[in-house]
């Protein structure tokens, strides 16, 4: 069985039981992404609200596939009291499984770094699935430096920024359940 199968199964598996309580929604993601010197930089902040407050048991999961590294400088933040959240990576997975205390809005930032082996790099965006609901809103960033030429995107952006000494894409989507992960196709110059 590939590694890409047994990613598959493993998502599947666990989509169910990304959450432990019922009644936790996930709303919005503002995500921004990098590419440069072979590393795939993530930053987001995801927006989760409940009527029934208390602790949430969250599943986060990273590409597993060969064309990326592990995880690195992970890092997860509460952004209403501005502390490090816990966070425990699972064996055999690249996913790590975190507790945030939910009210009726809770913004959490997550970041990492992955070392890239290949021209292309992931981002899960199928898992948003195990919710069963759309994002109300969503919005990506990607920059890049200016020897990087983008080949290909999974989903198209709608506008490209030229800033000084890097490109800027942007996404900006609502009610959106994606319908595959983001891939970002590159060569350097």
């Amino acid at each position: 069985m590939t590694r890409r199968c047994k990613f598959i199964i493993f998502v599947v598996a666990i989509s169910g039981l990304c959450f432990a309580r019922s009644g936790l929604h996930f709303t919005e993601e503002d995500l921004s992404f990098g590419i440069a010197d072979s590393v795939f930089t993530v930053s987001g902040i995801y927006y989760f609200s409940t009527e029934d407050p208390g602790k949430y048991s969250i599943l986060y999961p990273f590409p597993e596939e060969e064309l990326m590294g592990d995880p690195y400088d992970i890092r997860v933040l509460d952004m209403q009291t501005e502390e490090e959240i816990e966070f425990k990576s699972l064996k055999n997975t690249r996913s790590i499984r975190f507790v945030v205390k939910a009210d009726d809005d809770t913004p959490v930032l997550i970041s990492y770094k992955q070392h890239l082996y290949s021209n292309i790099a992931r981002y899960i965006l199928m898992s948003t699935h195990s919710w069963q609901e759309s994002l109300g809103r969503v919005e990506y960033k990607l920059e890049v430096p200016e020897n990087i030429s983008m080949n290909f995107f999974s989903i198209e952006p709608d506008s490209e920024i030229k800033l000084e000494n890097s490109l800027l894409y942007l996404w900006q989507r609502e009610d959106f359940l994606p319908d595959r992960d983001l891939l970002f196709e590159f060569e350097v110059k």
